[in-house]
């Protein structure tokens, strides 16, 4: 054996070990959350019309082009009646609540400083959030479920255009 071979092994060591250790640590944190999900998913009310597995950001957040991660928190997305909730695995994002009768929904797409991501977000008067469908470990694969973050927007929207069109001509 010569020295080119044990250099040559050397090399494909040192690439090797860094990205199986960045993909450990991404399966890893992705098993985290998809525990800590699933407690929020057990403890859901029985008369939601949908949930679906998503990531959050705030409008701070959303708009730093410098983060660890794309999102600040991941949870679960519902609707239940007239309203859309959000309840998160980090104190912050605990309960979101949106009367889908007064917030606006926005079709984000891509953000380049999120990643290759697709965003959609929900503004009340307080706050902008934006979501997307947590897709697992990494950026390729669908939930599970099988929902996209265009599919989960279509829902909500939708929800939100059935109440809308209930209350017209009330006051």
């Amino acid at each position: 054996m010569n020295g080119g071979f044990f250099f040559l092994v050397f090399l494909l060591g040192i690439i090797i070990v860094p990205v199986g250790l960045i993909f450990l640590i991404a399966f890893l944190a992705s098993q985290s959350r998809k525990r800590k999900r699933q407690k929020i998913i057990d403890t859901l009310p029985a008369d939601i019309d949908f949930y679906a597995a998503v990531r959050v950001n705030s409008s701070k957040k959303n708009a730093a082009f410098f983060k660890l991660l794309a999102f600040e928190c991941s949870g679960i997305l519902y609707v239940q009646k007239d309203k859309a909730y959000f309840r998160g695995t980090e104190k912050k994002f605990e309960l979101l609540e949106f009367d889908l009768a007064k917030v606006k929904i926005f079709w984000i797409g891509v953000q380049a400083q999120n990643g290759a991501l697709q965003w959609f977000s929900i503004k009340d008067d307080h706050e902008t959030y934006y979501f997307n469908v947590d897709t697992g470990t990494t950026i390729f694969k669908l939930s599970k479920s099988g929902d996209t973050t265009q599919g989960v927007y279509g829902k909500l929207t939708n929800a939100q255009s059935i109440i809308n069109i209930g209350s017209i001509g009330e006051k």
